[in-house]
């Protein structure tokens, strides 16, 4: 089963719950684990990726020679 981020509007915690595809559909939203208030919305998360060179030596590793 998946897992989503989700914003509660009343007090404004963020929490990850696992929620069936389904149940996103049908506006079927777990409730805040703070509040238990059901005014929640997903949120999406954005997605850092590190550009350049790693810690490792290269981008993709101690063997690569970018």
């Amino acid at each position: 089963m998946p897992a989503y981020d989700f914003k509660c509007q009343d007090c404004e915690t963020v929490y990850e719950a696992r929620v069936p595809m389904q149940e996103l559909n049908k506006s079927k939203l777990p409730k805040c684990p703070r509040c238990q208030s059901t005014n929640v919305k997903q949120v999406f998360r954005s997605v850092s990726f590190n550009r350049g060179r790693s810690q490792r030596g290269g981008c993709c590793g101690p063997s690569c020679n970018c």
